[in-house]
């Protein structure tokens, strides 16, 4: 709940080619008051903006240092702002499964993942794949899951929380096999690249933080081009590695 320990995850998509993320949201969702301070300075004028209400006590307000509750004191006029109790609609709607509380309440992100897949007229039929695929042997969290993603899309289309709902076109784009790439992921290719070409070993030491984390998921994939990977304790145990491997010859 504190400044520095705020990550974020933001998809941008259109009818037409895509060449950024994207640097002013549309919508914006905020799990709790560090999330929303951090990250309402990029969003634009009468944007959507999406609270959970759960998140905003008096401890977590007073520890990003909110003197009162800005869903309630006037300061977020500019936005259109949908004030929701996610986590608690969250555990409602999971209140007949056969999980943990704790479980049912990580279920708020597909929550609000469903609620947007309602907002922007997205197909579902992927996102319950992927979540088959994601928790295959655990049957019960995937069926959890699935059923938060759904309770948010019906929420969506159930209540007049919402008075605009998007529609996005498909895209013209010529028929053949496409890429989704990242600039993680470009640079976990370049290193890979640049092994090869040099006939050196790449040598990674890391340690996961967001949103660093996908280059060493990327590069640990790649062992047959004598890529090596060190997941550290810390930072300075990976900055300590690297300095080794290269003293080594990597």
């Amino acid at each position: 709940g504190t400044l520095p320990g705020v990550s974020s995850f933001q998809l941008h998509f259109a009818d037409h080619d895509i060449l950024t993320p994207g640097d002013a949201p549309n919508v914006l969702v905020a799990m709790n008051p560090a999330a929303l301070k951090a990250n309402l300075g990029d969003l634009p004028r009468g944007a959507d903006l999406i609270v959970n209400t759960d998140e905003f006590t008096k401890r977590n307000l007073t520890k990003v240092g909110y003197e009162g509750n800005p869903v309630e004191d006037g300061s977020l006029s500019e936005y259109r702002v949908h004030a929701l109790p996610l986590t608690s609609m969250t555990v409602t709607a999971l209140a007949d499964f056969d999980i943990t509380k704790k479980d049912a309440e990580r279920a708020k992100n597909m929550f609000a993942l469903g609620l947007l897949s309602w907002l922007y007229h997205r197909p579902t039929e992927g996102t319950v794949g992927f979540l088959e695929r994601k928790f295959a042997k655990k049957p019960e969290i995937m069926k959890a899951n699935i059923a938060a993603f759904q309770a948010g899309w019906s929420y969506g289309e159930t209540t007049e929380a919402f008075s605009v709902q998007y529609e996005i076109k498909p895209a013209e784009h010529a028929p053949g096999l496409y890429r989704n790439i990242t600039g993680n992921v470009a640079l976990a290719y370049g290193l890979v690249a640049a092994g090869e070409r040099s006939g050196l070993n790449i040598y990674l030491g890391s340690y996961p933080i967001t949103p660093a984390s996908d280059i060493l998921h990327e590069l640990s994939k790649h062992k047959r081009f004598g890529v090596r990977t060190f997941q550290a304790e810390d930072e300075i145990a990976a900055v300590g590695a690297a300095l080794g491997a290269s003293f080594g010859g990597s």
